[in-house]
């Protein structure tokens, strides 16, 4: 199978992977082993996936301390930006 020009739907397929890994919160060593096997497999390298990985995390940790909202709490779901832009 040629991935030429297939970059997209590839990195779209290991983020999807990602993000079934890290459902619970972690990933497991087993899970990080087996991310690293379907990286390979899809033509990303182990600094690759490790970025990601780690990009993953971060916007876990960032989601599950309320994110944006969490910090601004007297801003509507909507955002000041979306306010603004309806001004305009």
């Amino acid at each position: 199978i040629s991935t030429a020009g297939r970059f997209d739907l590839l990195q779209f397929f290991l983020e999807l992977q990602i993000s079934a890994a890290f459902a619970d919160g972690s990933i497991h060593p087993s899970e990080r082993n087996v991310l690293h096997k379907i990286a390979r497999g899809l033509g990303f390298s182990s600094e690759q996936l490790e970025r990601r990985l780690q990009m993953q995390e971060a916007a876990f940790r960032f989601q599950s301390q309320g994110g944006f909202h969490g910090q601004h709490q007297g801003q509507s779901s909507g955002g000041s930006w979306q306010q603004a832009s309806q001004a305009d």
